[in-house]
Order: structure tokens, then sequence, then C-alpha cells
């Protein structure tokens, strides 16, 4: 650049609608002050919503300082830097700085860089105060059981208070689905399909979906700093047991299984009965024998009839008037309430060994030990609420008007879970010749149930 080009830059932190009106703004004001003095604008460098405070990456002030201009136009001097070590870069360049708001800054004198570090000083005092109130006021709005006023969340109005009903119907839909084992995937295309937008107007992504129906809002919980940390003050949209549930379901490591989904109902469900080992699907060629169980040199049967056998067994139980024995477990189920109870006194007693930390009536040590010992407590009866709630969920399947229907519309994944809840599958070795279904499969019902 020649010594009568200038650079502009423009910055603005939060574009709220994507339209560059305030950067634009800038450009123009810059151009006009150029225009006076005589300057070519040899380039423009605009970082539109990017902050200048949070210490990431502004790819236009990058190769603005890469291209080294003779000088610099921008509207203010905050525009370009708010930070000091930003603005030891700009004045390593030893460029001269002219802002349309706040006049010439020589960085080349020790006057001027004295005047742009005052002012670099003070926007650096700005940020960091706004930011002590904000957390300070977001404090108070979550000790009051407030949302926080930022963007807003899907089956909510602006406010964060009042439940924008079609919204609340689709979180309440995709929960039912999750509960009867629809995937996600399948669950962001039929929303997708049918045109329905996230809160920010965008198409629905697994994460984006997975993370509305994991909310601690959706069930009418405040969370602070990463933690739930007790009631909000606006109603739930999925009720305890539905959000316990959905959660306990989509949190399973069990989900994050790789590879293609499972082509047999009952690989890895089945066991052998002679080493013990997991009993897998294959299709053997040998003898024309196509879809079968089988364990390496010890069992093997035809998977379509296995599978046949086991389902109408499976559905004959369902369908006896006292099949949701079948999901009862010992201090499981049934006892939601009172894990529950236990669950808040528990969150109550972590509070009071904060609270008297704080006072001074307990020091750090008894503080950490109280603390560990509350916590192991708590994840155990966390993780018996989960449990209760899923075994609600899959209750679901026996209380249908029909029952077999609603055994054959289940999803895979949510039958292998019904199914391993409730049998214990064996594999036994057999004799030669002909070999009926039934024969050499084992269906032991799970401790206390059939």
């Amino acid at each position: 650049m020649s010594e009568s080009t200038v650079a502009i830059y423009a910055r603005q932190s939060l574009d709220r609608h994507g339209d560059e009106l305030a950067v634009g703004r800038q450009l123009e004001l810059c151009r006009r002050f150029a225009e006076t003095k005589g300057w070519t604008v040899a380039g423009e460098y605009v970082d539109n919503d990017r902050s200048a405070t949070s210490g990431a990456r502004r790819p236009e002030f990058e190769r603005l300082l890469e291209d080294r201009p003779p000088r610099i136009v921008v509207w203010h001097i905050d525009r370009l830097v708010r930070l000091t070590h930003d603005l030891e870069r700009v004045i390593d360049l030893g460029v001269n700085v002219h802002a349309v708001e706040a006049g010439h800054v020589d960085l080349s004198n020790p006057a001027g860089r004295a005047v742009a570090k005052t002012i670099t000083a003070w926007s650096q005092y700005e940020t960091e105060q706004k930011a002590v109130r904000q957390r300070a006021a977001n404090d108070q709005r979550a000790a009051a059981g407030l949302p926080y006023a930022a963007q807003r969340a899907f089956g909510f109005e602006p406010d964060g208070m009042t439940v924008r009903v079609t919204e609340a119907d689709e979180l309440r839909a995709a929960a039912a689905g999750v509960l009867r084992g629809v995937s996600l995937s399948a669950l962001v295309r039929d929303l997708n399909d049918r045109g329905v937008k996230t809160a920010t107007g965008r198409e629905w992504k697994t994460t984006t979906l997975k993370a509305a129906l994991l909310s601690p809002r959706n069930a009418g919980m405040r969370r602070h700093r990463g933690e739930v940390i007790g009631k909000a003050a606006w109603p739930a949209i999925l009720d305890e047991q539905t959000a316990t549930a959905v959660h306990a379901i989509l949190t399973d490591p069990g989900r994050a299984r790789k590879g293609p989904p499972l082509r047999y109902l009952l690989s890895g469900v089945m066991r052998c009965g002679v080493c013990g080992g997991p009993i897998t699907g294959a299709m053997v060629k040998e003898a024309h024998k196509g879809p079968t169980y089988r364990c390496l040199g010890h069992v093997s049967r035809n998977a379509a009839r296995v599978d046949e056998y086991v389902m109408g067994v499976l559905v004959a139980r369902l369908s006896q008037p006292d099949a949701l024995d079948l999901l009862a477990r010992p201090g499981r189920g049934g006892d939601l309430e009172r894990l529950t109870g236990e669950r808040d006194a528990l969150r109550g007693r972590l509070d009071g060994l904060a609270e008297a930390f704080a006072a001074g009536g307990i020091d750090m040590q008894a503080m950490t030990a109280g603390t560990r010992r509350v916590r192991a407590e708590l994840d155990d009866v966390e993780g018996q609420i989960a449990a209760a709630a899923v075994d609600d969920a899959m209750a679901s399947v026996v209380t249908a008007d029909d029952v077999t229907a609603a055994i054959e519309g289940m999803p895979q994944d949510t039958l292998r879970r019904v199914i391993d809840t409730v049998m214990t599958l064996t594999l036994e070795k057999i004799g030669t010749g002909r070999r009926p279904a039934d024969r050499g499969v084992r269906i032991e019902w799970k401790a206390g149930q059939g």
C-alpha cells in the first residue's frame, strides 16, 4: 500500500439478525472520513459477530496485521482493540490509527501510545465490570428460579416463563418417541419433514434434539453454572417421571455402540449353553443354512426359527393379566415418590454442608468428607429413580390394548431391551437331526419375575 492509502477495519460483537447493519454503518462513516482526508481505501477488513474480549480468533483482524497498512481507519478505537495484548500487536506495526469518533492516535510516539493504552484499559475495565454485574444478576435470577435473559428456548416464549403450546407438544411427542425406542435420527427426520424449526429457526440435528430433551428446563428445574439448583419459576413441559426416563435412556452408555445396526434380534442377548459366551448372528453359506445364531464350535441354530419361538413365548407371557409383575424389581418401580423424596432430602443435605462451611461451622476437610458421602448416596438414589422410570416406560408395552401389535411395532433396540429385561436366553447344545424351534432354547424368567 502507498502512503496515501488507508485500510478500514470494522467489527461488531453480536449480530442478532445476521444483516451486518452495524458494520455497514461503520464502513460508511469510515469511507466518508477517508474521503475528507483525500485517502484511497485500499482494503476493508470486517469481523462481524466477533467479540474482541473473548480471546477467540478474529480472522480479518489477523489479516489486517499481516498486510501492515500505512494507516488504519476505524469508527472507534474499541472496534479495533479492547484488550491490552491486542493493542501491543498493533503498536508493533508502528502505524497511525484514525478513529472517526476519537480522533488520531499516533502509535509511533510515547504520547500517542499512552493515549491508546488508556482508552484500551478503560475498555477492558468496562468489559470486566459488565461481566461482574452480569454474573451477580444471573446469581440473583437463579436463586429466584427465574430464567436468564438470553436466547429463547424451544418450548417457551421469549420471556422464558410462558410455554409455547405448539412447541411443548413437539417436545412431549419426541420424549414419548424416545420412551418407545424411536431413534433420535428418526425423530429428527420427522420434525424436519414437517417443517418444525428449532428456536433459532434452523433445521433439527440429533445433537440439538438430544440437548433439548435433556434440558432440565423442560422438567421445570433451574440449572445454574452447570448444576440443577432447584425448582424453577416456570411450568414444566415434561413431568418428572418422563424427564427422568428420557434422561436415563439418552445418557445410557449402551447407546454409544459403534458400527451398523444389529441385523439379528437376539445377537448378544442370548448366551451359549456350553461356554456361557454371547451368541452372535451370522449368514452361514455352508449347506445353505442362511441366517444363523451360533457360538463357533459349540452351538448353531436357524435364526428365524429361534426368533419366532422366542417372540411367541414373549407375547404370550406379556398378554397375561399379571404381566406387569415382570417389570417389578425389588426396591424399584412403584416407589418413585419415595425415591424422589430421598433425592430431594440428600440435595438439601448438600446445601446444608455448603452453608455450614460458609458460616464457619465446619472446616474444609469436614465439608469435603461429608459432601463425598452424601454425593455417593445421591448417585445411588438417582440411579434407582432412572431405573424405575425406564421400567415404567417399558410397562406401556404390557398395558397396550394389543400386545402383539405393540411388540411388532417396536424398534429392534427397544425390543432387545424388553427381552433382556425379562428373560435369560440360553442356546443349548443338542444332537443332530431335525431340530424343532424350541429344542435347545432355554428361557428363564429373571429373578422375581414370571
